[in-house]
């Protein structure tokens, strides 16, 4: 299947029968969004009302917001929402880089050595701040020095939503050593952050949509904007090289940039057999239902916190349910046309176990918070 193809295919279809035609709409929207001037969808405004409210709370108001600016849409009603996004979105990456600056400067002045991934390292690459937001800054502690790290950080680090890992389980076919070696020094207000090497970045962001379920579609924007900007001497031998079902893995998700996004992979590079047209049978349905989905359990509270209100309980039980992309990636499924239900049945019960096997102390922290605020 060309890039595209399926868009233009199924696009047709009337818009507002589920969340697989909104996931379509969406796709539309923020198909070529990254580039410094896309051309503007070609959607109704009715269409637009239909998953404006959904581009917002998915974090893609900045990209939606460059794609319809300058068309007739630009003024619609509901544009303003994903302007007041944009702009919203904007303001907190320019805070975060400020955050980032005085991290970078703490980790130097401490002799720590870190990479940054994710986040600035991907956003820095979009033509403007707020196209890609962000909500921390994940570094991976060199070898031998997390727990020096961790005590550091918990009494004399400048205040910033940091993570630190002793690496990245998207990349656990690569030593922490190897990374360090392939890493490159990127600029931020004079500091020299390291990141990711390029092939090792595009594998990261590759799986790291997966793992969430892909419920925010610019993590697929992610990967286009990665190989628009890959460098000339990206290493393709590299970025395939590991273990067989992560590669796979990356080979579905740039299958999917081509297939939703248009994304023309043999143009930026993309050898064979990865660029081959052929997916999982489920995984663009499911991708595009991720897309239109209303509502996503981490916008609600902790089951722990609902137990005694059992209809919102009910309600999150319901939105805790796998979608087939997560539950492939969490439960090393393999990439094949095989029915995801029973690996959705399975991972439904071992999370509903967890939670059981937990909610004793939920409920001891629950009550005790009560009689605090009755004492």
């Amino acid at each position: 299947m060309q890039g595209g193809s399926l868009l233009r295919a199924e696009s047709r279809e009337d818009p507002s029968r589920g969340a697989r035609d909104r996931g379509l709409l969406i796709a539309q929207i923020l198909t070529q969004a990254w580039l410094p001037d896309p051309p503007p969808p070609h959607i109704t405004p009715e269409q637009l009302h239909a998953v404006a409210p959904l581009l917002h709370r998915q974090g893609s108001s900045g990209l939606a917001w460059h794609r319809i600016r300058s068309s007739p849409l630009g003024d619609h009603p509901d544009a303003s929402l994903l302007q007041d996004g944009s702009r919203y979105h904007t303001l907190r990456v320019r805070a975060l880089e400020g955050q980032l600056a005085q991290v970078w400067g703490f980790l130097e002045d401490q002799g720590i050595q870190a990479i940054l991934a994710k986040g600035w390292s991907v956003g820095r690459l979009y033509p403007e701040s707020g196209l890609r937001p962000y909500g921390d800054l994940d570094l991976m502690i060199a070898p031998g020095l997390l727990e020096a790290a961790s005590r550091t950080w918990a009494t004399e680090a400048p205040p910033a939503p940091v993570e630190l890992h002793p690496h990245f389980d998207m990349l656990r076919d690569r030593t922490r050593e190897e990374l360090f070696e392939r890493s490159r020094r990127v600029t931020l207000a004079e500091r020299s952050i390291r990141i990711l090497g390029a092939e090792d970045e595009l594998r990261l962001v590759c799986l790291h949509g997966f793992n969430h379920g892909l419920w925010r579609p610019l993590w697929l924007c992610d990967v286009a904007i990665l190989l628009a900007s890959a460098p000339s001497d990206f290493d393709w031998t590299h970025a395939t090289k590991g273990d067989p079902w992560l590669s796979e893995g990356v080979r579905c998700s740039l299958g999917l940039a081509r297939d939703l996004l248009g994304v023309n992979l043999e143009a930026h590079g993309v050898p064979d057999p990865w660029n081959k047209p052929d997916l999982p049978s489920w995984l663009r349905p499911a991708a595009l239902r991720a897309f239109g989905a209303r509502e996503h359990y981490l916008h609600m509270e902790h089951p722990g916190n609902l137990l005694a209100r059992p209809r919102a309980l009910l309600r999150s039980a319901r939105l805790r349910w796998s979608n087939p992309i997560e539950v492939t990636y969490r439960r090393s499924a393999p990439w094949d046309d095989g029915a995801r239900l029973p690996y959705q049945v399975l991972d439904y019960g071992l999370r509903a176990g967890g939670l059981l096997f937990r909610s004793p102390g939920y409920l001891r922290e629950m009550f005790g918070e009560r009689e605090a605020r009755d004492a």
